[in-house]
């Protein structure tokens, strides 16, 4: 999943499209305590922390 021109999007299209993002949803809005997220496309990243993703070096 990516941001692109202002929303989420999945990039790996897959028969059921749906099920792959509700997926992705689902991880980051239950894991907010003790998830890592990689991310290595800078859009996204961006985003990321706008939405108050705390980086870790």
């Amino acid at each position: 999943m990516v941001y692109r021109n202002g929303k989420l999007v999945v990039e790996d299209r897959r028969q059921y499209e749906h099920y792959t993002e509700g997926s992705y949803r689902v991880l980051l809005s239950r894991g907010r305590s003790g998830l890592v997220v990689k991310c290595q496309d800078e859009e996204t990243f961006e985003y990321l922390k706008l939405c108050g993703l705390q980086i870790m070096e």
